[in-house]
């Protein structure tokens, strides 16, 4: 996990996963978010900036994420980055409410990559 503070304060978080998957592009970036307040002021940018050069660090040649189809600002974002849409997939996760309930959420994302050589 990689997050971004501003006078101690978390601003913005993003997270890399390394664990192996089939099918999978890549390492996956997910959970990338900045506070509202905040965002077009480049800490979203900074912070894949980050994991990127973590991913190099760790002789990661290729990275994948996944974005809500209907999320078309994120998609925009993450294109104006040099990211490109390879596919979609429809997954389901599972989270859990407040309560400590187990609860299965249903994904419809686009797959996007970027190369990182």
């Amino acid at each position: 996990m990689l997050v971004a503070e501003a006078g101690g304060d978390l601003i913005g978080q993003a997270w890399l996963d390394f664990r192996p998957r089939l099918g999978a592009h890549g390492p996956r970036v997910w959970a990338v978010g900045v506070l509202d307040a905040l965002q077009g002021e480049g800490v979203g940018r900074k912070l894949m900036e980050a994991v990127e050069a973590v991913a190099r660090a760790h002789g990661c040649p290729r990275l994948e994420l996944g974005v809500e189809k209907d999320n078309l600002p994120a998609q925009a974002f993450y294109e104006r980055l040099g990211w490109r849409v390879v596919g979609e997939l429809g997954e389901t996760c599972d989270d859990a409410t407040p309560d400590g309930e187990a609860v299965a959420q249903a994904l419809d994302e686009r797959v996007l990559v970027k190369d990182l050589t």
